[in-house]
């Protein structure tokens, strides 16, 4: 159903934060760093040299286990 009128906002990672649960948070950031690499997998894997996708690859995967291993503390 398509309404015009609507106007929906998004705010970034804000579901991830809502939950009390370590593990619901956990859950939250690894769907959260999973959709990174999708986005850039899907808009950008073809515009860049290989060395330097998986360099991203390693940052992305370096920043969610910093962040998950913040939240057990």
């Amino acid at each position: 159903m398509y309404c015009p009128n609507v106007k929906i906002i998004h705010f970034k990672k804000r579901s991830g934060r809502a939950h009390e649960d370590s593990q619901k948070q956990k859950q939250a950031n690894l769907h959260f760093y999973q959709t990174m690499e999708i986005f850039y997998k899907k808009h950008y894997i073809d515009k860049y040299p290989r060395w330097l996708t998986t360099l991203i690859f390693l940052a992305i995967n370096l920043k969610r286990e910093l962040h998950i291993s913040y939240i057990n503390i």
